[in-house]
Parts: C-alpha cells; structure tokens; sequence
C-alpha cells in the first residue's frame, strides 16, 4: 500500500471510529448495522481513491459471509454482540465464524487462505483474524478508537486494491475480446512468423504435433480460416485474416494464455 494511502487511512480514522460507534449506538438489527458501515466504508474508499464495493451476502460452504471486500472477509455483527474478551462462548462463535469463511473464500477463489484477513465488528469493537501457517493469530477485541480504526482503514484500503483472482475478473481483464490479449497475441504471432531461429521453428513443430493429437486440427484448420469468428478475431489482433496462419494464431494464442496462467500461479 502507498504510502499516501497510509496517511489517507491515519486522516480518516477518527472521523470513521466516531461515525462506526455512532451507528452502532443507535441499536437495531445486523441488517441496519451492516448497509450504514457499507455506506460509510465505501466513501473512505473514495477519499482513498478506491472503489470499495463489497459483495455482500457472498455464498460459502458453511452459510454466507456478509461481506467480500476481495481479499477482506468482513463480518458484521448485531451491535452488542461482541464482548470485551474473546473467553466467552460469544466470542468464539463469531471468531469461528470467521475463520470459516475465510478458508471457504480461499478454497472458492482458489487463493491461500494467508494472504486473506478477516475482520468482525459490531461497531463497538473489531476483531482481527489472520491465517498464520497451520495455525490462526486471533486478537482480542480492539474497542473501536482512532487507533483501532486506522488499523482497519489500512487493512481494507491494501486488501482492497487490485482485481480478486476469480474467473470473471479475470476473463474481463485477459479475455481474448480484451486489447492486451489481442496486442499480446499479435506480438507473438508476429515474432514467431518473422523468426528463423531453429529453437523457436522446433518448439512451433512439437506444439503442432502434440495440438494435433489432442483436437485433430488438421481437419479444420483450413476451414475455420473461413470463419467469421476467426476472421474477426484476427482482425482485432490488427492482421489480415487473408493471411493469417490458423496454426500460428492458434500457438500464439496458447503461448499468451500459458505466460498468463505462469504468471498467476
């Protein structure tokens, strides 16, 4: 995280902590707790120069999570809930809770549970959870302070940035539709067609070989160079499709989304 959202979060943490407990002081259901933090949260992302938007009521294994804010399991609770000490069943319910959803989102999103944080509020208090190893740091309740709201601020502010690993995003980001799947596509393509390098003519030959196994694309190379799908994408990579080779598209193509899916793991 910048360091000027750092400061941003150290700026904003007492006005929050004022607003959290005043909301949390006006009583009433999870549900009312929940949607005035949402609101409140979502606008000391905008002043971070984030767009915080939660997906609330996500689905796990062990029920639903009130809040995703990607790599940030935020659980809300009723205020009033959570005690001064984590040694009561209340407590632990609640910690439980979150560490649930924590591994759930993990395993669902197909990321390590470390590099998630859970937080649960009531607004009175925060408790923080972590995945250490094999095992958990649980902390005991923070009531809620300038000091203990900035260390959520910062929390939510670093967990917050960057696009969460999931299929959608991912798709929407590095989808061939996309201008760098395209502008990536067409450089390998280009420099694979121009090159005369053995190495690179014998890794296009086994790739050709073992493709062919796999799909029998000699069948239909030739013929799905005709087709408007085709055509079109080879347009938006910037090549004639009159000349475009389907083999050497289909290896460039390969060839980024394997760099990609490197890259990822």
């Amino acid at each position: 995280m910048s360091v000027e959202v750092e400061a941003i979060a150290a700026e904003q943490a007492r006005g929050v902590a004022v607003e959290l407990l005043r909301i949390a002081k006006r009583g009433g259901t999870e549900a009312d707790f929940r949607r005035e933090a949402a609101r409140l949260l979502e606008e000391a992302g905008a002043r971070a120069g984030l767009t915080i938007v939660p997906r609330d009521e996500f689905s796990v294994a062990r029920g639903r999570v009130d809040s995703v804010y990607n790599r940030l399991v935020l659980e809300y609770k009723r205020p009033g809930v959570i005690r001064e000490s984590n040694e009561g069943a209340r407590n632990q319910d609640v910690i439980q809770q979150v560490k649930d959803y924590i591994l759930d989102v993990a395993k669902r999103e197909r990321r390590e549970a470390q590099r998630l944080a859970g937080v649960a509020t009531d607004g009175f208090f925060f408790i923080f959870v972590r995945r250490v190893g094999e095992g958990w740091s649980v902390d005991e309740p923070a009531p809620v302070n300038p000091a203990s709201t900035e260390r959520f601020l910062r929390l939510l502010f670093s967990l917050s940035a960057g696009a969460a690993l999931v299929p959608e995003n991912l798709v929407e980001d590095f989808g061939p539709r996309t201008l760098r799947a395209q502008r990536a596509v067409r450089a390998l393509y280009t420099a694979l067609h121009a090159s005369k390098h053995p190495l690179v003519i014998k890794l296009f030959e086994q790739w050709r070989l073992f493709f062919s196994e796999a799909t029998d694309y000699k069948e239909w190379a030739e013929r799905i160079e005709s087709k408007e799908e085709f055509r079109s994408f080879v347009k938006g990579m910037g090549l004639d499709p009159k000349y475009a080779e389907a083999p050497k598209v289909f290896f460039a193509l390969h060839t980024y989304y394997a760099l990609l899916i490197k890259l990822i793991n």
